[in-house]
């Protein structure tokens, strides 16, 4: 017999996808990696990502209410990582990604031509 162990109520739910976050800030592509991102609602269909109060990416969410997902093969997972440690106010993490846009769907917005 299987033992489940009891976490309490706790807003999670497994597996978590990793994801890469495109923002602009300022006119320039950022990327952050979130673990809370998920599926709000179907139609119309509404995503969510939790970014801190005080990121370098919120700033570029508030500024054009947009962001791309984007979401990594496991031979980016160290790049992932990193974007996930490391400020957009102080490194320029898109430089790690071969970027492009959608003309069509999001016309400036960075998506990352690896996921």
């Amino acid at each position: 017999m299987t033992t489940k162990k009891q976490l309490g109520p706790v807003p999670l739910i497994y597996p978590v996808p990793i994801a890469l976050v495109g923002v602009l800030v300022a006119g320039a592509p950022n990327v952050t990696e979130v673990g809370d991102v998920g599926i709000m609602g179907i139609k119309p269909p509404y995503v969510f990502v939790s970014l801190g109060e005080k990121s370098y990416s919120k700033l570029g969410i508030d500024q054009t209410g947009q962001f791309s997902l984007n979401f990594p093969n496991t031979a980016l997972m160290a790049k992932a990582d990193y974007c996930g440690t490391a400020s957009g106010h102080k490194v320029d993490k898109a430089s790690l990604f071969t970027l492009f846009t959608d003309p069509e769907a999001l016309p400036e917005l960075p998506l990352i031509e690896d996921c």
